[in-house]
């Protein structure tokens, strides 16, 4: 049996009401992702925060432990796919 990675998501107070700390952990490697959206700035969803721990943890880990969480997060597209520009012409 293959190992899994873990995903946690925490609120950061201490960031406002938008801050997060996302942990995507594994054997091979743990990732952190720390954010919050600027007043002003582009505002990010949860979802977009863990697209990009997902895929800082396979460029950096290159294991398979992510393959049950990336379809939940990048569907359509295979382990280590990334769409650039989605509906774009």
């Amino acid at each position: 049996m293959s190992a899994r990675a873990t995903l946690t998501i925490t609120p950061v107070a201490e960031l406002g009401p938008s801050g997060r700390y996302v942990l995507l952990d594994c054997p091979h490697g743990t990732t952190r992702v720390v954010s919050a959206n600027a007043e002003r700035g582009v505002q990010l969803e949860e979802a977009d925060l863990i697209r990009a721990a997902l895929a800082r943890h396979f460029g950096e880990e290159r294991c398979g432990c992510i393959a049950k969480l990336w379809p939940q997060y990048f569907a359509g597209y295979g382990l280590g796919e990334i769409p650039l520009a989605v509906g774009a012409p």
